[in-house]
Order: structure tokens, then C-alpha cells, then sequence
């Protein structure tokens, strides 16, 4: 089972040695079957991870792709093949544009949270927390003031309803909330106003 976030493709190529999948942009959650005659591959850009009955989630990014493992073990290499590390359960591979790998500590269920609807934050940057939530829908979060654009933020967030978001965010750190004619929301310092559900 593949569940595809928003803004992002892939190429499934299944054959009698392989399934492979080949993503071309974007961030994907992949629950596979064991089948030792038949291991599943990943390829995104210059990472190979190969799974064996396995949860995990494959994320492009600026300088690489980050691979997140929740359940079982993968086999994360750059594309030549050579440096290869084996994930555990709750750790992340992240691969650079050159090749090179760093493995890490990772909540696998804050990063696959968002395959349940959910957004999950723990002391995230506001900034990185804006972000995500923007990946999410079309009325955009925007934040004037960059000194607070590395405050943390923890919460629980619906996918798609940057309006809770915003107004939560503008409640924490007492900021203004208005809302543009196009939709979008602007937190600002100064006295804390905030928009009308229809402002």
C-alpha cells in the first residue's frame, strides 16, 4: 500500500524479481508485504531503499531525501550502492545530494502522522511548523515578525485547516491574526486582534 501526500507522483515498475518505484517529487508511506522473491525498492533521486516487509516513509526534500522507518527494517544506500545503513524501527536515514548518509533518532509517528489526517508538532520551529501546515492547503499561514520564526510550537493539528493552526499560534504567542482577501492568515507581533471566522 502506497499513501501519497499532497504534491507528490510515483512510478511503479513490478516484475518478477522486483517492485520497484520510482518517486518523482514529493512524500509517499509505504506498507509492504514480505516477499523474499520479490523485494520492494524505492529509488528517489540518489537514495535506494530497499524493504522486506516493512512501514516506512520516503521524503523529498531541499538536500536530499529523508527516509523514516516505523515498522520492520529497510536498507537505505546512495545511488552508487556503497555506504549503505540498515534502519531500525523509529530511526531516519537522510541522504545528501553527493551521496553521503547520516542516520538518526526519529519519531516515526509524528512524521507519518499526516497519513491519518494529522499533523503533529513537538517543539517544532514555528517556521518549519508554517510551512508543513502550508503543504497542506491552498489559503497559505504567513508570518511577519522573524524573531518568532524559531519559537516552538507542540500540538495536534488537522491536515488541511490552517485556520485552527493560526489561531492557536496567535493565542501562544499573544501575536495578530488577519485574514486576507484571498484566504490566507498573517500572524504579526503587536496587541493581539484576531479575525472574525468570516473577517
Amino acid at each position: 500500500r502506497v499513501h501519497l501526500s499532497v504534491d507528490s507522483a510515483g512510478r511503479v515498475r513490478f516484475g518478477d524479481g522486483e517492485r520497484r518505484l520510482g518517486r518523482t517529487r514529493g512524500e509517499a508511506f509505504f506498507d509492504v508485504a514480505h516477499d523474499a522473491a520479490r523485494p520492494f525498492v524505492v529509488q528517489a533521486d540518489g537514495a535506494r531503499i530497499r524493504a522486506l516487509g516493512t512501514k516506512f516513509d520516503v521524503r523529498r526534500q531541499a538536500g536530499g531525501v529523508a527516509v523514516t522507518l516505523l515498522q520492520g527494517s529497510v536498507q537505505v544506500s546512495p545511488g552508487g550502492g556503497r555506504g549503505a545503513v540498515v534502519l531500525a524501527p523509529n530511526q531516519q536515514a537522510l541522504v545528501g545530494p553527493g551521496g553521503a548518509i547520516r542516520k538518526t533518532a526519529a519519531d516515526a509517528a509524528r512524521t507519518t502522522s499526516w497519513t491519518k489526517g494529522r499533523l503533529v508538532f513537538r517543539n517544532t520551529p514555528l517556521a518549519a511548523a508554517i510551512a508543513e501546515v502550508n503543504r497542506y492547503s491552498d489559503r497559505k499561514v504567513e508570518l511577519a515578525g522573524a524573531q518568532f520564526a524559531n519559537r516552538p510550537v507542540s500540538g495536534f493539528f488537522d491536515v488541511g485547516d490552517p485556520e485552527s493552526f493560526a489561531r492557536g499560534v496567535a493565542e501562544l504567542f499573544d501575536l495578530s491574526l488577519t485574514r486576507g482577501p484571498d484566504g490566507s492568515w498573517r500572524l504579526a507581533p503587536g496587541p493581539a486582534r484576531t479575525a472574525g471566522a468570516g473577517a
